[in-house]
């Protein structure tokens, strides 16, 4: 568990997105990733993390908690 001033106590799943959203909020544009030439903003990583979400979400409905190993 972490405590956050913002959230209290809650589960390390449920922190970090929270953190990068307001990383996101706050700097959209800035750098995120750098790998190989390839350089993704803070926003463009959002986007990708939400699509790659969406697809896991619609193949398990119903699942609490999916691993998944990228």
């Amino acid at each position: 568990m972490i405590r956050s001033p913002k959230v209290g106590v809650a589960p390390i799943a449920h922190v970090i997105p929270a953190r990068f959203e307001e990383q996101v909020a706050a700097s959209r544009e800035r750098v995120a990733v750098s790998a190989g030439g390839t350089i993704l903003s803070y926003g463009a990583l959002n986007e990708c993390a939400n699509r790659i979400a969406r697809v896991v979400h619609a193949a398990a409905p119903g699942a609490e908690t999916i691993g998944v190993l990228i």
